[in-house]
């Protein structure tokens, strides 16, 4: 995730986008350490790659409005069925009839 979609997403001020750019910037830091990192076996870095992510993602929320907020669950959610091959729960009609 970067800032500039952020921004744009969730319509960040200034302050905001103050705020948040070093949290961005930390996680993309520890990221690049940890795949860098030859030592953890590759079961032990997703889990931690999980724990950086949801860090990040606490902090950031942190920063936001309750409207922000809701937004940005709701793209956390997207990005994490787009990358499993999820879709929309209810994209499929229900068929109930007997």
């Amino acid at each position: 995730m970067n800032i500039d979609r952020l921004t744009t997403a969730l319509s960040l001020t200034p302050d905001e986008v103050k705020a948040i750019t070093p949290i961005l910037d930390q996680e993309k830091t520890d990221m690049q350490a940890l795949r860098s990192d030859t030592s953890t076996p590759q079961a032990d870095k997703m889990a931690k790659f999980k724990e950086i992510r949801d860090a990040a993602n606490a902090k950031i929320s942190a920063q936001l409005t309750p409207d922000q907020q809701t937004k940005f669950a709701a793209m956390q959610t997207r990005m994490r069925g787009g990358r499993h091959g999820g879709g929309a729960p209810d994209a499929a009609p229900s068929t109930s009839g007997s």
